[in-house]
């Protein structure tokens, strides 16, 4: 392997991490984003089940 090759496999490495990095950083904000809506949603729920045993 001469030394282009050795650089653009090093350069290939570190690009692979960083699509890694940014693949797991969307996962972990999702997810984040999944459990505050589905938190929204159950409390939507619970209001509109007070306001149907008021009467409102």
């Amino acid at each position: 392997m001469n030394e282009e090759q050795f650089l653009r496999l090093c350069g290939a490495q570190d690009l692979r991490q960083a699509i890694l990095d940014i693949q797991k950083t969307y996962r972990d904000s999702m997810d984040f984003f999944k459990k505050r809506l589905q938190d929204l949603e159950e409390r939507l729920v619970m209001i509109e089940k007070i306001k149907r045993v008021d009467g409102v």
